[in-house]
C-alpha cells in the first residue's frame, strides 16, 4: 500500500491557489503579497506562542493548498517558504500535526518531494523531509500515514539520492517510524526495505570517508 514514489497522485496535485487560502494567508500575515506573507508566517511560527496562535487560526490547509496546486508552476523560492512555515507549524503543535493529517499532507509533501523538477533541488527534498519527520514525532495515527505512502519505493528513491542533506532527515522520519514498532522494524530489513538500509549505509559511507 502507498510507497510507490510515482505519480499516481498527481491528478490531486493540479487545482489553482484557491482566493479564500490567499485571503486568509494575506489577513493573517497583515501583507498582500504571497511572498512577504509567507516570510511573516514563518517568523511568527518560530515560537510556540506564534505556532499555537497560527493553528488557532487554521492556515496550515492554505499552506497544503498552494502545494497542491499546479506544483510545477510554482517558484522553488515560494516552495521552499511554504515547506519551512510547515515544518514550523508542525514542531511540538499537535493540533496544526492533525491538521496536516486531516488534510492530506502527507501525500502532498510525498507527492512534491518527488516530483521530477524537484528532486533535483536538494534542500526542497530535505525541508520537505523535515515537515514529515516534525509530523511523525505526533504519534502512531501519523506515522503510520507516512510509513504507507513512503515504504518502500518512496524511501528509496529518496535514499538513493545519497546526499547527507537528504539522509539525515530521511533516517530521522525512519527512526521514529520504526522505533517501538517491530512490524516496521521487520519490514525494514526485509527483503523490500533492505535495498533503503543500503542506500543510507553507502550515502553515511561516503560521507564519512569525504
Amino acid at each position: 500500500m502507498g510507497g510507490s514514489g510515482s505519480d499516481d497522485n498527481a491528478p490531486f496535485l493540479k487545482k489553482p491557489i484557491s482566493e479564500e487560502t490567499l485571503k486568509l494567508l494575506f489577513d493573517v500575515s497583515n501583507s498582500n503579497n504571497l511572498e512577504n506573507s509567507l516570510e511573516i508566517l514563518i517568523q511568527t511560527s518560530k515560537s510556540s506562542s506564534g505556532r499555537s496562535n497560527l493553528a488557532s487560526k487554521t492556515i496550515l490547509p492554505s499552506i497544503l493548498n498552494i502545494l497542491q496546486s499546479q506544483t510545477s508552476l510554482l517558484d522553488h523560492h515560494i516552495l521552499s517558504l511554504c515547506f519551512k512555515l510547515l515544518r514550523n507549524l508542525c514542531a511540538g503543535e499537535i493540533l496544526n500535526q492533525n491538521l496536516f493529517l486531516q488534510f492530506h499532507g502527507v501525500v502532498t509533501v510525498v507527492s512534491t518531494i518527488l516530483r521530477s523538477e524537484v528532486v533535483s533541488d536538494l534542500m526542497l527534498v530535505r525541508w520537505g523531509l523535515q515537515v514529515l519527520a516534525n509530523v511523525s514525532l505526533a504519534g502512531k495515527q501519523h506515522q503510520k500515514a507516512i510509513w504507507e505512502e513512503l515504504f518502500p519505493l518512496g524511501f528509496l528513491s529518496l535514499a538513493r539520492l545519497g546526499t547527507k542533506e537528504v539522509s539525515d532527515p530521511l533516517c530521522m522520519v525512519i527512526y521514529v517510524c520504526c522505533d517501538g514498532n517491530p512490524q516496521w522494524f521487520r519490514e525494514l530489513y526485509s527483503h523490500n526495505g533492505l535495498p533503503v538500509v543500503v542506500e543510507i549505509v553507502t550515502t553515511a559511507s561516503s560521507e564519512a570517508e569525504f
